[in-house]
């Protein structure tokens, strides 16, 4: 029995693209009862002309499909103004470090392997959206309740680019159990970070 969602999603807009039409019918069964509003594509052409009418709050893609790959996708998507950073999750069967590292460095946000658990794929997107949510909030009026206090809401490089956004001075103290770090910033820019006994680049 599958464990539903809490919070229902009001409306969101995904678009989901893969040659594997089971896939898509998961998704959108998955997504739709929780309030998504799922645009389907079965390659990349279609994927080009859904974006045509909508702006999705998030894409989902294969990488491995006929014609035009995912990667290249990826890349049209980054390119179009509209689209520039909604966040971007590749779903594919490739498991190989290399392949999942290319998307990454890239600038995808995600990247999940086949078999997955449209659980899971749910969870990383609320997970994104919330980032999405919190780096909009910062380039738009640079309130300091995000940059002051506790911030364990936020992954550390998601942390950091705020800070970078925003051009701030200041340390970020780190804890993990019994581990100390700190990252000193000045107008934004790393000058100096500590880990241990590392400092510096090995430090970071």
């Amino acid at each position: 029995m599958r464990n539903e969602p809490e919070r229902p999603a009001r409306g969101r807009k995904l678009l989901a693209v893969d040659d594997n039409r089971l896939i898509l019918r998961v998704i959108r069964d998955y997504f739709v009862p929780q309030g998504w509003e799922v645009t389907t594509a079965v390659n990349v052409a279609m994927a080009r002309g859904a974006l045509v009418g909508i702006t999705p709050d998030v894409i989902v893609s294969d990488i491995l499909m006929p014609e035009i790959d995912g990667w290249t996708f990826f890349e049209d998507v980054r390119k179009r103004k509209e689209t520039s950073s909604v966040p971007f999750v590749f779903l594919t069967v490739e498991r190989e470090l290399p392949q999942r590292l290319r998307g990454l460095h890239l600038g995808a946000d995600d990247y999940m392997t086949k078999p997955f658990a449209v659980e899971e794929l749910y969870a990383r997107i609320e997970r994104l959206l919330e980032r999405s949510a919190a780096l909009k909030s910062a380039r738009g009026d640079g309130r300091e309740a995000l940059l002051a206090g506790s911030v364990e809401h936020l992954a550390i490089s998601d942390l950091l680019q705020i800070l970078a956004l925003n051009g701030k001075d200041g340390t970020v103290r780190l804890h993990r159990q019994s581990e100390e770090g700190r990252i000193e910033f000045v107008g934004g820019r790393i000058v100096d970070a500590q880990a241990g006994s590392a400092h510096g680049t090995k430090a970071l």
